[in-house]
């Protein structure tokens, strides 16, 4: 699956998919993808109390190799939206496990959301870079910073 056209924004406390036609594919994408972050931000609320500063979107393509899950083997796009807290030293990653529906979408995400300490911040703006990293605009506006998980 794919997340289609659509933007996702987030305000000081909510996060919404909105769509940008009115296609039932693109329809579907909407709903799995508000249930996602729906559910991440139901899983972490002390982070929605505290607001968001950013949000991005990433995908990547991957290799599916789990038949079990009715998967081929072909190239799909693993996406999740990062969130950056308002207070700009952490984030969250909610994975956007798509094309199964809203609920199984909601029960992936609520169970692999994973909470990030941002090193060196505070932080402005963050988007979602290649292999768990991230890109950070310092909060003067003056840095940009390439974020990398620990080992």
């Amino acid at each position: 699956s794919e997340l289609g056209r659509l933007v996702v924004l987030a305000g000081r406390y909510t996060v919404a998919a909105v769509p940008l036609d009115g296609s039932a594919a693109n329809a579907s994408t909407v709903s799995e993808v508000q249930a996602s972050v729906d559910a991440c931000l139901a899983a972490a609320p002390q982070l929605r109390r505290r607001g968001f500063a950013d949000i991005s979107v990433h995908c990547a393509a991957t290799t599916a190799t789990r038949a079990s899950e009715g998967v081929d083997s072909a190239l799909r796009p693993e996406c999740a939206v990062l969130l950056l807290s308002a207070s700009g030293n952490e984030a969250m990653r909610c994975p956007l496990h798509l094309g199964r529906g809203a609920a199984a979408a909601a029960a992936d995400a609520t169970a692999h959301w994973e909470r990030l300490q941002l090193r060196g911040g505070p932080w402005r703006a963050l988007t979602a870079g290649e292999g768990g990293g991230a890109w950070a605009v310092s909060a003067d506006g003056r840095h940009l910073a390439q974020l990398a998980p620990e080992p």
